[in-house]
């Protein structure tokens, strides 16, 4: 392995790290300023060294985020890119999703149907905006809609009950399902309901509960192992987006691809948890005995850069196969209405000053940047 020149190479990153820190701080030279930022993410990921490169990755990340408010569509379709996924709400509030009756496609780790405290307010809320084009009646309903988990029945609640897809990755040990549902009315909140207790076996409690349905608009929620696609569940996916408009919402989280947790066991459906995705690596914290070398017998880092390397490959076959699918509904003649991409890590207080968190740590964040990178290439040559 070769370490030559390793101080260099940091010290030459960041003098382009500080360049990019002024163009944000300045707001000025926005094509100089994407060009270093691609100079940079290039030579980072030609290098494949992502245990010694660590701490570049993620600092070049957190310079990533100023440019996801810029990035509004890919060819014609409306996109929105978020740190956390119940942060998708303003977006899909104001373009007005209520009107269409799309399909929501949603790859993720999580189902996000949450329960929303106060949740009566959301319809309310939208309304009001639809009415008056006040974003700051956006803003109280993001306020209501303040967990993660809540993406997915937030965007719900407020705009509409619609037929949704959960593709879920492999290491998650749901059943595949089909289940009518519904949001039934309380005195504050919306519940998410079933009216078949035969149901219960393919879904958690803490998804649904369990009632008669009274003229309740009833939509279809389906759980599908997306790694492992049947013929059969694609048919269904198709035929579902084809009695929709033959549009879709298309919403991705990036733990679908990599995510923290702990492995699955038994417990899940009793006490439901964050999976981890197969192969996941801990940071490894690793010191050199030289301040100003390295040495290339360090077993530990040895260790943890090939586990490291074994992981990059399977998300990497992961990221191929979410591509090839969304390739397959394509050719069917079926294209996203709209797309949401959320990255599901933390970010710094001082770089993003409205998707903190002190937890949201799905997608490791020295790995988030390059799968971000990757997905977003695959979106642009399916869709631009």
């Amino acid at each position: 392995m070769n370490f030559k020149n390793i101080d260099n190479f940091i010290n030459e990153f960041s003098i382009n790290i500080n360049k990019l820190i002024k163009y944000e701080m300045n707001n000025f030279h926005k094509d100089d300023h994407q060009s270093l930022f691609n100079k940079v993410l290039l030579t980072l990921i030609k290098r494949k060294k992502f245990g010694l490169d660590s701490e570049l990755w993620k600092e070049l990340y957190l310079r990533s985020l100023c440019f996801y408010k810029s990035q509004n569509k890919i060819g014609n379709i409306p996109i929105v890119l978020v740190t956390k996924h119940n942060e998708i709400l303003p977006f899909y509030m104001m373009h007005n999703i209520h009107k269409t009756n799309n399909t929501f496609i949603h790859w993720d780790t999580h189902p996000d149907f949450n329960e929303v405290d106060l949740s009566l307010q959301l319809p309310h809320l939208f309304n009001k905006y639809l009415e008056t084009k006040d974003t700051n009646l956006i803003t109280k309903a993001q306020h209501l809609v303040w967990d993660i988990g809540s993406a997915n029945s937030g965007v719900f609640l407020a705009t509409g009950i619609r037929d949704t897809v959960w593709c879920m990755p492999s290491w998650v040990p749901d059943k595949e399902a089909n289940i009518n549902y519904f949001f039934k009315e309380n005195k504050k909140n919306h519940t998410i309901m079933t009216n078949s207790i035969m149901d219960k076996k393919n879904v958690l409690d803490n998804e649904f509960t369990f009632g008669k349905n009274h003229n309740e608009d009833i939509k279809i929620y389906s759980k599908i192992q997306a790694e492992k696609l049947s013929k059969k569940s694609l048919i269904n996916l198709i035929n579902l987006i084809k009695n929709n408009n033959n549009k879709y919402i298309l919403d991705i989280d990036l733990d679908y691809f990599v995510c923290n947790g702990i492995k699955p066991n038994k417990s899940y459906f009793k006490d439901p948890f964050d999976v981890r995705s197969p192969e996941r690596t801990e940071n490894v914290d690793y010191n050199f005995e030289l301040p100003r070398g390295v040495d290339k017998d360090n077993h530990k880092y040895i260790k943890y850069e090939k586990a490291l390397k074994k992981e990059m490959y399977q998300i990497n076959k992961r990221i191929k196969h979410f591509i090839n699918v969304l390739q397959y509904i394509k050719k069917k003649g079926l294209t996203p209405s709209h797309i949401s991409v959320c990255d599901s890590t933390n970010v710094h207080f001082i770089d993003c000053t409205t998707c903190n968190s002190i937890s949201n740590n799905y997608v490791p964040l020295n790995l988030a940047l390059y799968v971000h990178t990757k997905v977003m290439i695959g979106l642009h040559k399916l869709f631009n």
